[in-house]
């Protein structure tokens, strides 16, 4: 299959701004469910009742669609999905970026100098 035949997520996937793309999705939807997640860890300030009746709603959710604890279930899926398209992503980036430049930069050696002296390019 060349490149011309890839399926569109193919041809994302393959590319490094895709990729990024993906980490970012994904970053964003753990990011959600962590806030989500702790805000709703927040009501057992609330009283036992609170927090039993969240669990309740939460496994009740969607439930004529999806059936009981269906949300849940899609919930957990969808984040072992995001863990292991990020990690994917990420060594495949770092993987890629290591061959593109298999050498590292190069460091100079510090002068002595005031910390005045060395940052004045920056000061206007």
């Amino acid at each position: 299959m060349t490149v011309l035949e890839r399926s569109t997520p193919g041809r994302i996937w393959s590319s490094t701004i895709g990729k990024k793309a993906v980490m970012g999705v994904t970053g964003l939807f753990m990011l959600l469910y962590v806030t989500i997640h702790m805000a709703s860890n927040l009501k057992i300030f609330l009283g036992r009742d609170n927090i039993d009746g969240y669990a309740v709603w939460l496994r009740e959710l969607l439930d004529g669609l999806l059936g009981y604890e269906g949300f849940v279930w899609i919930a957990r899926v969808g984040l072992v999905v995001a863990v292991v398209l990020h990690m994917t992503a990420a060594i495949q980036l770092a993987r890629r970026a290591k061959k593109a430049r298999p050498a590292g930069y190069k460091h100079r050696a510090k002068i002595q100098a005031s910390y005045a002296a060395r940052t004045m390019r920056w000061a206007a």
